[in-house]
């Protein structure tokens, strides 16, 4: 396999090329529309180079065009340290994803690999600090939360299984911000005053829901274009903001975090 290693600071990022049949790609909660395969290649370009700009190397893997959704690498591995746990994922049609990833991991890191009927995907794990906020979806269920547990808790990790009901995922409607706080879509405000307490939540109207994946890395949080009153919000605790284009990519219900492993 060829990988191709961009960049020159310390830490790392996976990302995949995108798959030439990507507007085939799985859909749940929304209509199809037509994806411009030219114009997603261009916007992933310009997350690379945003990766870059923060001081990552990029590692891309090369696109596999038997997976449309290949490119939302987040969904096939959960980093735990020094241990990557491979998922098997909900959309079974997106299992054989993994394995490229896995075998990149490898390089250095421990790779455990789930199994059925255990299933998770890595858009369902909002990671904290030492905390494992799992959603459990219609991708990720119970058997698959307990899997990760007992991979995480030796490690000294905490999991809380956090139920999601009108989303893809967790991180859909949740992410980290930096320091104590999350953003979050109105949707998901009830779970998180339950299972997340003790965090500031900027909470987004339902107009700006999309707004609500965002990427923060080193200081600086990658928002999605077009979403100008969120960028100020979170420019008001002191983080630098970088706006990405997503349009390609939210057709296919994906956001920021989707497009990377961060090993950091």
């Amino acid at each position: 396999m060829t990988h191709k290693l961009t960049g020159k600071e310390k830490g790392q990022a996976i990302v995949r090329e995108i798959s030439d049949t990507y507007p085939e790609c799985s859909l749940q909660y929304q209509k199809r529309e037509p994806i411009n395969l030219e114009l997603a290649k261009i916007q992933l370009r310009a997350y690379i180079e945003a990766l870059e700009g923060l001081g990552l190397r990029v590692l891309i893997l090369p696109a596999d065009h038997r997976f449309p959704d290949a490119c939302f690498v987040e969904d096939t591995a959960v980093l735990l340290e020094d241990t990557a746990v491979i998922t098997w994922m909900g959309a079974q049609t997106r299992n054989g994803e993994q394995e490229a990833v896995a075998e990149c991991l490898a390089q250095w890191m421990d790779v455990v690999r789930m199994m059925p009927p255990a299933q998770l995907e890595g858009g369902d794990v909002l990671k904290i600090g030492k905390y494992l906020f799992v959603g459990e979806s219609s991708r990720t269920n119970r058997e698959g939360i307990e899997f990760l547990n007992a991979v995480a808790c030796p490690r000294g990790y905490h999991v809380t299984a956090v139920p999601v009901r009108r989303a893809l995922h967790l991180k859909t409607v949740v992410t980290y911000v930096g320091g104590e706080t999350v953003i979050a879509a109105a949707s998901i405000l009830p779970q998180l005053k339950q299972y997340m307490r003790g965090f500031s939540v900027i909470e987004l109207l339902e107009e700006c829901a999309c707004a609500a994946n965002v990427l923060s890395l080193r200081g600086t949080v990658l928002v999605p274009k077009g979403y100008p009153q969120v960028s100020q919000q979170i420019a008001e605790l002191g983080l630098a903001i970088k706006e990405l284009e997503l349009s390609e990519f939210k057709k296919g219900g994906a956001g920021l975090t989707c497009l990377s492993l961060i090993l950091d």
